[in-house]
């Protein structure tokens, strides 16, 4: 003999009766999350996201610098190929307004007298702007007086007046994790 399960249900308490089946005496089905679960789920996210906000800016970084030094490593490049094309001396250095690397740098060919940097009256080939996210990029270069790389008809690094040339661009930014990359110009005139 079956006996009904509804028996056992209290009838005294009315607005239980709401959620129950009163043939079955089974919960009706709800959708939805309670408060509880929700702000569970939200606790969780916010600590999973505090956790990757860190390694997001250092991979950010990491990639303006990578970009940065790539940029300078093409220019290089550009440089001794159209050195090598047009036979002659083909220099890259910062804009003469700046004097700095870091604000932008050009290629050209010097037809004024200020080889270590581009003015209006040089021949442009190709210039660069600023690199993104306050990257800065510094050349030490040997001798330590110079402040351009200059490419002659051989596509070898020299000095206008025709002294060896060599140097390393680095790159980096101020107050991050993310490492410094650099870019190594040897006297021959390859890049590394």
């Amino acid at each position: 003999m079956r006996r009904n399960v509804c028996d056992s249900c209290n009838a005294g308490v009315e607005y239980l009766m709401l959620f129950f089946d009163t043939q079955r005496c089974t919960r009706k089905t709800q959708f939805g999350f309670t408060l509880v679960e929700l702000m569970v789920t939200i606790a969780i996210a916010v600590i999973l996201f505090s956790l990757a906000v860190p390694s997001l800016k250092r991979f950010v970084d990491d990639n303006a610098i990578r970009g940065a030094c790539d940029e300078v490593r093409n220019s290089l490049n550009l440089a001794r190929a159209e050195a090598i094309r047009g036979s002659r001396m083909v220099h890259i250095a910062p804009m003469c307004s700046t004097l700095t690397w870091s604000e932008g740098w050009a290629v050209f060919t010097d037809t004024g007298n200020t080889a270590d940097c581009y003015d209006a009256s040089d021949g442009l080939i190709m210039r660069a702007n600023q690199p993104s996210r306050g990257v800065l990029i510094t050349l030490v270069a040997s001798p330590t007086m110079s402040t351009y790389m200059a490419y002659n008809s051989a596509g070898v690094t020299r000095m206008s007046d025709g002294a060896m040339l060599s140097g390393t661009f680095t790159c980096t930014i101020a107050g991050t994790t993310a490492p410094d990359r650099s870019v190594t110009v040897n006297s021959f005139g390859r890049v590394r």
